[in-house]
Parts: C-alpha cells; structure tokens; sequence
C-alpha cells in the first residue's frame, strides 16, 4: 500500500507525519524511531509548503528479502531550480539516501528506514539436523 500527500498547507503536513507514524508502527518500528520517522517526514513536508512551487511525498512500507522490512519515503520537489531542500541531516539518519535532479521534474530525495531484526530469524537451521539420540 502506497501514501501520497499533496503539500500545499500545514494540514498537509500534519496528515503526512500521522500516517507516517501509523506506517511505522505497522511495519514494526519502535516508538523512538516511530518518532524519528514522523519527524523526518514532517520536516522534509515543511520545507515542500515553505517553496513558492510546493511538491509531494509518497511513502509505503518494503521489503529487501524474506526478514528485512521498512519504509520508503519519495519527497518530489516540483521547483524546475536546484534542490532547495536541506538534507544534509537526512543522509547521517536514513539507512539509504538517495537524491535526483531533473531540469524539468524537480527534484527527488528518497529515505529508506530498515527495520532491525531482533527476532534471529536470518539466522538458518543448523544444515545437520539431528534426531533425539542422533548426537
């Protein structure tokens, strides 16, 4: 399932950082980076409304392989000049960043928030299994 938010006013922002945060206690994150997400997302919604040509965000939970889960976040800057946004605070945060710029696009930031396994479960099964009395 796939988010988009139009930023054009504060509301906008405000639902973009809310669904965020449902997003990312869905996927499983905890409440310190629950929060982090939805500030990150609430940021980056700020600077798109504080632009003369405003943008949007597209979030939605991946997938990496069978145990590696989290969330992505598209931010589309609808301004044809260079990127205006500040991200340098975004790349020390996000496990993967990505921007682009296209002269007739804007320009495009996407974050990635891994979700890290505390369940052991990239762990595979001992090849050797062995049945009671086998050892």
């Amino acid at each position: 399932m796939m988010d988009m938010f139009l930023m054009n006013e504060l509301i906008d922002a405000i639902k973009a950082r809310q669904q965020g945060r449902e997003l990312a206690r869905s996927v499983g994150f905890s409440i310190v980076d629950q929060t982090r997400i939805a500030f990150t997302i609430s940021e980056l919604a700020y600077q798109l409304i504080e632009s003369m040509h405003r943008g949007h965000m597209v979030m939605k939970s991946i997938h990496r392989n069978w145990f590696e889960t989290g969330i992505e976040v598209r931010l589309y800057d609808h301004s044809t000049n260079a990127c205006r946004i500040n991200s340098g605070w975004l790349q020390q945060w996000a496990d993967d960043f990505e921007m682009h710029y296209h002269e007739s696009r804007g320009t495009i930031i996407v974050f990635r928030k891994w979700l890290k396994s505390s369940k052991g479960l990239e762990k595979q099964a001992d090849p050797y299994v062995l049945a009671v009395g086998e050892e």
